[in-house]
């Protein structure tokens, strides 16, 4: 097999890939380990939401850093997309589809903590459960915050992007070493 071309829009949509990825992988790193590991207690959802209630601000950070990082994510995607087209439409989409799975939880995970937020804050309807009944309620989802969850998470889109790098007309075979 041939050596395809590279024209200029995978250029430069592998140059703002790159860029994103670096991006996006700085602010996931600085929200996960640098708030989340601090305001989140493994297996004590009473204590996270102490820790939340003391440290609002910096819980809202780390919410509002999770929205860039996942419109990072969406600019990587069409970034991906324009970069694997020439290895195959179905398998380009495949990844992209992947991808946007992938940003799609994140989403949800940011929402979740807008909502634990929105509980914990005390809202009427909630006066009727105890202090520590609600703060139980909005720290139940601790679990989905940590760093380990996203990371196993970030591999759901991997398969596929690999599928679509391996099965590419575009790569070289002449490279490869020889069979024994």
């Amino acid at each position: 097999m041939t050596t395809g071309t590279i024209n200029e829009s995978q250029r430069k949509a592998a140059r703002v890939a790159g860029f994103f990825y670096l991006l996006t992988f700085a602010i996931v790193v600085a929200v996960n380990f640098g708030i989340n590991e601090r305001l989140i207690v493994a297996g004590d959802a009473t204590q996270t939401a102490r820790n939340v209630l003391a440290h609002e601000r910096l819980f809202r950070i780390g919410i509002a850093s999770n929205l860039v990082y996942e419109a990072g994510l969406l600019v990587l995607l069409s970034a991906l997309y324009v970069t694997l087209r020439p290895a195959g439409r179905t398998l380009a989409l495949l990844a992209g589809f992947s991808r946007l799975v992938y940003a799609s939880m994140w989403i949800l995970m940011s929402l979740n903590q807008l909502t634990a937020l929105r509980l914990l804050n005390g809202a009427d309807y909630l006066r009727v459960l105890g202090t520590e009944q609600a703060q139980r309620w909005g720290g139940c989802i601790s679990p989905a915050l940590t760093p380990t969850t996203s990371a196993c998470c970030s591999m759901a889109w991997h398969p596929p992007l690999a599928a679509t790098c391996f099965s590419s007309q575009a790569t070289s075979h002449e490279d490869s070493p020889p069979s024994a």
